[in-house]
């Protein structure tokens, strides 16, 4: 049984680390003294139950009636035994589960009829422990020791990019911010698939996209990931509902499903009124929705999104990073996001920062509030400037 449990929890997992072994060891234990103390209860309710057989036998009861009963009773008991650990298996070997720490109640009712039933009731919450988190959540994205220089071949290469290392795990809101031609949209181009580092590796999704060809990655691009630029980047000779169903097309989907997909998202973001409209007919803020809606008809695993507020007014840049932000905790989109503004990065769960090329600090939200985060950002930024006086 015991073996049972690490088949699908080792398939679920592209790397393995010791807090991820720890927590199968943890798993296993809990399953294991559960099934023993079925199997005492098991054995204590056995004798007490002979002791009443043969009272039944006293009062009248045929002695094949009363192993009718018995062998019920056993058979109760060793179901039990076996298939209680299966939803937990099931639950473990997917890689949903391993994003979340696992609790689990059991309650067992004992009725006049001798039915036992299992109530499993498994509550999903977040660890803050980001060890622990870490080693349960998927890892999307990995950068390892990536480098961009330009004009390699000349006497005078621009380093734009040197030896960085990033893992971003699914569910992140990761925002880069540094000063002007600090490397940060060069980063953000490197890890998504619009430019290839001239060394290091890219993986996303276990996908290493350093050696595909072209079109290997323009199908990879379609499929895994969702783009958000700051220009909108919408055709202006299609209609919004046109330039969202965009992504669908190229993967051949039918009329009805896009309709659907794109009707659902656009009264998610609250632009239904827009769809028949061309992007020059609407707002900024309308067709940056759009923008995000393109974005999102996919379901890709990571949104990538460079300076999304730039052409953006204050109020409908606040309003789109809640959009942002609601999705990734109450929907776990995985976001990565470039932008100056130190209000906007206040929005994210992780900052990093990029000075000439190289990442110089990293900052976790964990349990601060957005105000709390907002300054110790504004005490990176500032620091960091002081250093050109």
């Amino acid at each position: 049984m015991l073996a049972c449990f690490l088949i699908p929890i080792l398939i679920s997992q592209d790397k393995l680390s010791k807090e991820f072994f720890i927590g199968i060891v943890s798993y296993l234990v809990i399953t294991l003294l559960l099934v023993i103390a079925i199997v005492y209860k098991f054995i204590d309710h056995i004798t007490m139950r002979k002791k009443e057989f043969v009272c039944l036998n006293l009062v009248g009861y045929i002695k094949s009636k009363i192993k009718i009963i018995m062998r019920y009773e056993v058979i109760c008991y060793y179901l039990t035994i076996i298939l209680l650990p299966l939803p937990l298996v099931l639950l473990i070997g997917s890689r949903y589960i391993m994003n979340q720490e696992l609790t689990i109640f059991i309650n067992i009712y004992d009725s006049n009829n001798i039915i036992y039933v299992y109530n499993i009731l498994c509550l999903f919450k977040d660890n803050n422990n980001k060890g622990r988190k870490n080693a349960m959540r998927k890892l999307l994205l990995e950068a390892d020791h990536i480098s961009k220089i330009y004009d390699i071949d000349t006497k005078n290469p621009f380093i734009a990019m040197k030896d960085i290392s990033l893992k971003v795990y699914e569910g992140d809101f990761i925002c880069i911010m540094g000063p002007s031609g600090s490397g940060k949209s060069t980063l953000l181009n490197n890890i998504s698939t619009i430019d290839i580092p001239n060394k290091g590796h890219v993986y996303i999704d276990t996908s290493e996209i350093t050696t595909m060809s072209e079109k290997e990655i323009g199908y990879f691009r379609y499929e895994k990931l969702g783009f958000i630029f700051q220009n909108y980047s919408l055709l202006q000779s299609l209609t919004m509902y046109e330039n969202i169903i965009a992504p669908l097309s190229l993967q051949k989907k039918k009329v009805i499903e896009m309709k659907k997909k794109a009707i659902e998202l656009a009264k998610l973001l609250n632009i239904e009124h827009t769809l028949d409209k061309f992007p020059n007919e609407c707002s900024g803020g309308e067709k940056q929705r759009a923008a995000i809606a393109r974005a999102l008809i996919t379901n890709p695993k990571l949104i990538v999104a460079d300076e999304p507020t730039g052409n953006l007014d204050s109020k409908n840049s606040h309003e789109l990073l809640e959009m942002l932000k609601n999705m990734n905790t109450e929907e776990s989109r995985t976001i990565i996001m470039v932008t100056h503004d130190p209000q906007i990065a206040s929005y994210s769960s992780k900052l990093i920062y990029i000075t000439d090329g190289k990442i110089v600090k990293e900052l976790e939200r964990k349990n601060m509030s957005q105000k709390d985060y907002f300054y110790e950002i504004m005490k990176i930024t500032s620091t960091d400037a002081q250093l050109f006086f």
